[in-house]
């Protein structure tokens, strides 16, 4: 009888290396979900559900998990820039499952390492000026249920080079300490963030930095900013970026990748942008009405009350002389039809904008190679991805806090 539970293989690459038979499917179908009874627990089936928070600000855990801290532990956070209030608490709380032990180790742990790698004060804006001038980060305010809006430009953390982790983890510490305090509190208790990461632009040379940057993104937000994340939108994702995806999201945690969403840059991702994101906020290059505004000037255009400026209208094209319509599309054909020579120069340019005869074959051999090239890569990172969740590689990151 079949196992439903299994992925469904309907094309594969069979080959003998060395006198093994090595089978690398490239099409697969996921498995069939089986139905589950009433009284069926979903532990027996391999998938456990995301437990949800069972605490209240004023509620008996977080006294006893405030009780169980060592002395001195709020007194070194706070000194770091973190206050220890109900909030704090209530995240480390609920992403140890409300085991208070288990809390309660990793908060020291957090605070050491806050003390060793941010120091007293936290992240000063000198620290992370190159980052910000480069315009890797920008902060649009809040979301319509109070979460602050961050974008993160990933061809900008691509464009020097081999990143920095340390610098990159340092600049994700100063977006969350400075901006968290900015929260709407009513409708966001636990101050977390929307965060749009544009992967517009990326090319192939670019994949390895985009891995490593977003490598220490994920491991300083689950382990030491759990629960800031509220939903994560990768906008405009090339083909390319997907095969760096499959390989990272084995250290990402499963409740986390729920919080993940694929959008375009128009039509239905514009759409699932504006359901969170007044358009106010949105900048324009995403379908709002608002500019990227870097974070320093966000910050004190919060603080200050007063709105984004406006996206600067586009300037009309110039009428040329002797023509009293609008440059539309028929306009200009008319324009170019009535007068002789621009005719006979838009046909010579036609001709010689026309590719030759035998050009054309070759052109669709390459692409076909180029088709199956690709094919070929999807199915190596399928593998690589296989023999890694088979060899248990990533287990030591398997006890990272959730986002």
């Amino acid at each position: 009888m079949e196992d439903s539970s299994r992925q469904r293989v309907l094309l594969s690459i069979t080959c003998s290396i060395g006198g093994y038979r090595v089978s690398v499917p490239l099409w697969t179908l996921p498995a069939r979900r089986r139905k589950h009874s009433p009284g069926s627990s979903s532990a027996a089936h391999g998938s456990q559900q995301p437990q949800a928070p069972a605490t209240t600000f004023d509620s008996p855990e977080l006294r006893k998990l405030r009780a169980a801290l060592p002395s001195g532990i709020p007194e070194q956070l706070a000194k770091c820039g973190e206050p220890v209030d109900a909030a704090f608490l209530e995240r480390w709380l609920v992403a140890r499952k409300n085991n208070i032990s288990a809390a309660v180790a990793d908060i020291v742990l957090h605070a050491d390492w806050r003390r060793s790698f941010l120091g007293e004060g936290g992240v000063q804006p000198d620290e992370v000026a190159p980052d910000l001038a480069a315009g890797r980060a920008y902060f649009q305010g809040l979301s319509r249920d109070g979460c602050p809006i961050l974008i993160l430009v990933a061809a900008r953390f691509a464009s020097d080079g081999a990143p920095d982790p340390l610098a990159v983890k340092r600049l994700m510490c100063f977006l969350m300490d400075r901006l968290a305090p900015l929260a709407d509190r009513r409708q966001n208790p636990l101050g977390q963030f929307r965060v749009l990461l544009d992967l517009a632009g990326l090319n192939a040379k670019d994949m390895d930095s985009i891995y490593r940057s977003l490598l220490a993104v994920f491991e300083v937000l689950q382990q030491h900013y759990p629960q800031r994340l509220r939903q994560l939108y990768f906008v405009s994702a090339p083909l390319l970026f997907w095969g760096v995806w499959r390989l990272l999201s084995a250290f990402v945690d499963p409740v986390t990748r729920e919080k993940i969403v694929f959008v375009s840059g128009a039509g239905r991702g514009r759409e699932t942008l504006e359901g969170c994101i007044p358009l106010e906020a949105l900048p324009s290059k995403y379908g709002g009405r608002s500019p990227l505004i870097p974070v320093l000037e966000g910050i004190a255009l919060h603080q200050s009350g007063q709105p984004a400026p406006p996206v600067p209208a586009p300037e009309a094209p110039e009428t040329p002389k002797g023509v009293d319509q609008p440059l539309t599309p028929r306009a200009i054909l008319r324009l170019a039809v009535s007068q002789p020579h621009l005719r006979a120069r838009a046909s010579q340019l036609h001709q010689q904008m026309r590719l030759p005869l035998g050009v054309r074959p070759l052109l669709a051999i390459v692409a076909i190679l180029l088709a199956f090239h690709a094919v070929l890569y999807w199915a190596w990172i399928r593998h690589v991805w296989q023999l890694e969740s088979l060899t248990g590689v990533g287990a030591s990151h398997s006890s990272l806090l959730l986002i």
